[in-house]
C-alpha cells in the first residue's frame, strides 16, 4: 500500500472498514477488529500503532513485529483467515497495516465470540447477525471451489506438498494451526476437506494430477514469432499438476524471457544490465490468472502468450463486480474470485499483500522502465499485458507511428509541446483526440513528461535511455 494512500485512509479516520488501535501488542482487541471485517461483506483495514485521529505513534517498527501479530491473530480468529499484516512507513512514523478481505467461511470466533461490525468498531454478535451470516455461508458454498470434487480420494492427495506448504506459511508467521496435526486435518481447518470428500480447491491446488478429473486447470504456454496471435509460434507448451507446482514451473519457463540489454550509466563508463520483464509482475501474473479464473467450465483456462515486445496472461472468467479495470493498477480492496485457493497462495508466500499485487505490478514495471502493464476484459475473460522494456530506438521502431516519429526526430530533450503545436507540426490531418492520443502514448514510452493542466497543458520531451 503506498505511503500516500495510506496517509489518505489515515486522515480520513475510522470507519465501517477502517479501525485505528493504539497498542500494537494488544492482540485481542487487533483480533477482534479483524473478526468483525472477515465478518462483514466489506473487509476492510486495521492500522494499528496510531492514536484515534490516525496518527503514527512509533517512529519504527520492525518486520519482526508484523510477523508475530500475524501469527498471534491467526491463532487467536478461528477458522483460519485470509488477512495480511505488513509494517508501513508515513510522513510521521510507521504502523501496522492489517488489510483484510471479507471472510469466506463466516462466523469467524475470538475467544468464543463472533464479532461483527457496528458504525466504527466491532461488537459481539446478536442471534441475528449470526442467522445472516449462516445464510450467506451457505450461498458461498456453492461457488466451484468448494463443491466435492467428483473421484479425488485420498490416493490422490500430494502430502509431502501440504507439508511443504503447511512448514513455509508457519516460518512465515501466516499459518498457527493449533490442533491440526496431520496434513489431513490442516485441509480441514482449511476448509478444503468437508465430510463429504476433498473439494475442488484441494483437487487444483494438492492433487498429483487435478487434470484427470479437472482438464481446465492445464494451462498453456505459446511464443509468438510475430505481433499477432495469427503468427507461427516456435515455442508451445502445456503445463500440468498442482497448481501451486505450475506457478513454479511457469514462472521458471519465462525466465529466458527477460532478455537483458546493457545500458551505459550517464557520466560513467560504467553499464548496468536492464532486464526486459521485473520477476514481480511475471510470478504475479501467474499467480493472479490461476488464483483468479473461472474453473467452472471445462473449456475455460489459462494462457500465457509470450510475443517479441510482450507477454500476455489471459484467464476465463471476469473482475468481480466491486472492482473496475481502472482500479487495478491502484491500491484497492481485495475482493478474491477463488477466496480458498487464493488463501492457499497467500500461505505458500507466492501471493503478496491481499488487493496490492496489482499496484506492485504497475510499481515494478515503472521501476525497470517499461510502459505500465494494462488489464482489459471481454466476454471471454481478463487479460494482463506486460511490456518490455525496450531501449527507445526499439520502442520507436516497434510501437510508434510516423507522426510520433517525426516529433522524436525534431524535439530535443527538455523541450515542450503543446496538442495544438503538435497537430500544426507533425499532424495536420488528424483531429486534436488523436493527437492527445499520440502525445499520451508517447508518455506511456516514457518519450514525454505531461506537464500543466487543461489548455496550459504542455508535454516535454525526455532523454533516450
Amino acid at each position: 500500500m503506498a505511503s500516500s494512500s495510506i496517509s489518505q485512509r489515515l486522515a480520513k479516520g475510522e470507519n465501517g472498514t477502517t479501525s485505528f488501535i493504539a497498542n500494537p501488542e494488544d492482540c485481542q482487541m487487533i483480533a477482534r477488529e479483524v473478526c468483525s471485517l472477515l465478518n462483514s461483506g466489506d473487509g476492510g483495514i486495521v492500522f494499528a500503532a496510531v492514536d484515534e485521529k490516525g496518527k503514527p505513534l512509533q517512529g519504527d517498527l520492525t518486520l519482526d513485529a508484523a510477523r508475530l501479530l500475524e501469527a498471534a491473530l491467526q491463532a487467536e480468529i478461528s477458522p483460519s483467515a485470509l488477512f495480511s499484516v505488513s509494517v508501513d512507513m508515513v510522513k510521521e512514523g510507521t504502523v501496522l497495516t492489517i488489510e483484510v478481505p471479507p471472510g469466506s467461511d463466516r462466523p469467524y470466533v475470538v475467544a468464543g465470540a463472533v464479532w461483527v461490525r457496528e458504525g466504527a468498531g466491532a461488537r459481539p454478535a446478536a442471534a441475528e447477525d449470526i442467522r445472516v451470516m449462516f445464510a450467506g455461508t451457505e450461498q458461498a458454498s456453492l461457488r466451484w471451489e468448494r463443491r466435492i470434487s467428483t473421484g479425488m480420494g485420498e490416493r490422490d492427495l500430494d502430502l509431502a506438498l501440504v507439508r511443504r506448504v503447511r512448514e513455509s506459511a508457519e516460518k512465515a508467521g501466516r499459518l498457527a494451526l493449533l490442533d491440526a496435526e496431520t496434513e489431513l486435518e490442516m485441509l480441514d481447518e482449511l476448509s478444503l476437506r468437508r465430510p463429504k470428500g476433498f473439494t475442488n480447491a484441494c483437487d487444483v491446488l494438492f492433487a498429483k494430477k487435478p487434470s484427470q478429473r479437472l482438464p481446465q486447470t492445464r494451462v498453456q504456454l505459446l511464443e509468438f514469432r510475430g505481433d499477432k496471435t495469427d503468427d507461427t509460434y516456435e515455442n508451445y507448451k502445456w503445463f500440468e499438476g498442482s497448481a501451486i507446482e505450475i506457478v513454479e514451473r511457469l514462472f521458471a519457463a519465462l525466465q529466458p524471457y527477460k532478455r537483458t540489454r546493457a545500458r551505459f550509466i550517464e557520466g560513467s563508463l560504467e553499464r548496468e544490465e536492464q532486464p526486459a520483464y521485473h520477476d514481480f509482475p511475471l510470478r504475479e501474473g501467474i499467480v493472479n490468472a490461476l488464483a483468479h479464473r473461472s474453473y467452472e467450465s471445462f473449456s475455460g483456462g489459462v494462457k500465457v502468450s509470450v510475443y517479441p515486445d510482450r507477454i500476455e496472461f489471459w484467464n476465463t472468467g471476469k473482475l468481480p463486480p466491486e472492482i473496475s479495470i481502472k482500479d487495478l493498477p491502484r491500491k484497492h480492496q481485495s475482493f478474491p474470485v477463488n477466496p480458498d485457493i487464493a488463501h492457499v497462495f497467500y500461505l505458500n508466500r507466492v501471493m503478496d499483500r491481499t488487493g496490492r499485487g496489482t499496484e506492485r505490478i504497475a510499481e515494478a514495471c515503472k521501476q525497470i522502465g517499461a510502459p505500465p502493464p494494462v488489464w482489459t476484459q471481454d466476454q471471454g475473460g481478463v487479460t494482463l499485458t506486460l511490456y518490455a522494456a525496450l531501449s527507445s530506438p526499439e520502442k520507436a521502431a516497434t510501437h510508434l507511428n510516423k507522426r510520433q516519429r517525426a516529433f522524436l526526430g525534431a524535439l530535443q530533450p527538455g523541450e515542450a509541446i503543446a496538442v495544438a503545436d503538435y497537430i500544426a507540426r507533425f499532424a495536420p490531418e488528424i483531429s486534436p483526440r488523436q493527437a492527445r492520443r499520440d502525445l499520451i502514448e508517447l508518455e506511456k514510452f516514457r518519450f514525454v513528461r505531461k506537464e500543466g493542466q487543461s489548455v496550459a497543458t504542455v508535454y516535454r520531451r525526455l532523454a533516450d535511455t
